[in-house]
């Protein structure tokens, strides 16, 4: 049988249609690769960057900073001094989300109507230095515990202000994270640049927990020393990692 013009074109169309479909799977499967990749890529160079978003009641001037922290702790806020791009600020408090964050900063307008946030971040760790932190246990276990307990505070923090946890509570895990790092202080203190800056963190954490027990046993007002604590052992875990 002859093929006509119309078999012939049948023929090569029934012969090749399938060869646009695959090309063009081919090279979606080939995107696809490539923007895995990439976000794998993204996502591995900030898996250790954490962020917080600090409340704060307006800059202050040094000679008032003080008599603003008064205020602030007197209202139940933390009062924490904070140099941000040259300023200082007075923060109430430290919070995990931005939503939270902004919800305080609404019902804290009417008091203080500078009042914002500032977004605190902590660097990406070089890969030099998390396989340093990682291949020892007490260096990674310090590191990732104190920034579990930073987390951790701000719940115990928001329990004690629902009245859903006593102040005794507060007290015992307070003082199991000091036991925990205290028991690390030996073993960071090595001639290692990451180790002294850990060692150092572990030291000051140490004080600012102390001075909370010092000021909470005296004070009414325990709910500030909560927050304030939480705020400075944020701050200082930041800064640490800052450090490394």
């Amino acid at each position: 049988m002859v093929k006509t013009a119309t078999n012939i074109y049948d023929s090569y169309y029934n012969k090749n249609s399938k060869k646009p479909i695959i090309f063009f799977i081919i090279i979606f499967a080939l995107i696809s690769v490539v923007v895995v990749v990439v976000l794998s890529k993204k996502t591995k160079n900030t898996e250790d960057v954490f962020y917080y978003y600090a409340v704060h009641c307006g800059s202050v001037s040094a000679s008032k900073s003080e008599e603003m922290c008064e205020t602030v702790g007197n209202l139940g806020g933390a009062g924490v001094i904070y140099n941000h791009q040259n300023k200082l600020y007075v923060i109430a408090g430290i919070y995990l989300s931005f939503n939270d964050a902004k919800d305080v900063e609404k019902s804290i307008k009417q008091t203080f109507s500078e009042a914002g946030i500032v977004k605190i971040s902590t660097k990406n760790l070089s890969k030099q230095t998390k396989n340093f932190i990682n291949g020892n246990i007490v260096y990674k276990n310090y590191f990732y515990k104190t920034k579990e307990f930073i987390e951790q505070l701000y719940d115990i923090s928001t329990d004690y202000d629902l009245s859903k946890i006593s102040i005794n509570d507060v007290y015992k895990q307070v003082l199991a994270y000091k036991n925990t790092i205290k028991n690390m202080e030996s073993a960071l203190s090595q001639d290692a640049e990451v180790c002294k800056i850990m060692y150092a963190s572990n030291v000051v954490s140490q004080a600012y927990i102390d001075s909370f027990f010092n000021s909470a046993f005296v004070s009414a007002n325990v709910r500030k020393y909560i927050k304030k604590l939480h705020v400075l052992l944020t701050l200082e875990f930041v800064n640490m990692c800052n450090m490394l």
